[in-house]
C-alpha cells in the first residue's frame, strides 16, 4: 500500500490524499518497521517523510514521535520474547510428538512393512 501511495503521489503530486496518508502513518502503531529482506528494514515514518512528504505538515498524526514509538515497540518485543519462545516450543513439541505417533503407528505411510 505504501508503494502504491508513493506511485500515486509521483503521478499526481498536487493531490496528497491526507486521509490516506494519515491512515498509513497510523499503520506504524502496529507495524513500525517492515522487513524487506534479512538486513533491509523500512521504517514507515521515514518512508512517508522521505518518499512522499506532505506539503504542509499535519499536526494530528499519531504517533507524534515516531522514533519513540519504534523504541517502545522494540522494548515491548524484548519483554515478551521469552513468552513467545515458550509458546512456540510447546507448539513444536506437541506437533513433533503427534508426527512421531502417526509415523510409528502406521509404517505403511512410508512403504515399510508391505
Amino acid at each position: 500500500m505504501l508503494g502504491v501511495y508513493a506511485l500515486f503521489r509521483r503521478i499526481y503530486p498536487s493531490e496528497e490524499e491526507r486521509n490516506t496518508y494519515k491512515q498509513m502513518w497510523m499503520l506504524q502503531n502496529k507495524v513500525p518497521v517492515i522487513e524487506g529482506h534479512v538486513h533491509v528494514l523500512m521504517y514507515v515514518f521515514k518512508y512517508l517523510n522521505d518518499v512522499c512528504p506532505l506539503q504542509k505538515k499535519s499536526t494530528s498524526l499519531d504517533p507524534k514521535n515516531p522514533v519513540e514509538n519504534v523504541m517502545q515497540f522494540i522494548k515491548h518485543l524484548d519483554s515478551t520474547i521469552e513468552q513467545h519462545i515458550n509458546v512456540n516450543y510447546i507448539s513444536f513439541c506437541t506437533w513433533i510428538s503427534r508426527m512421531d505417533s502417526i509415523i510409528t503407528s502406521n509404517p505403511s505411510l512410508f512403504g515399510e512393512g508391505s
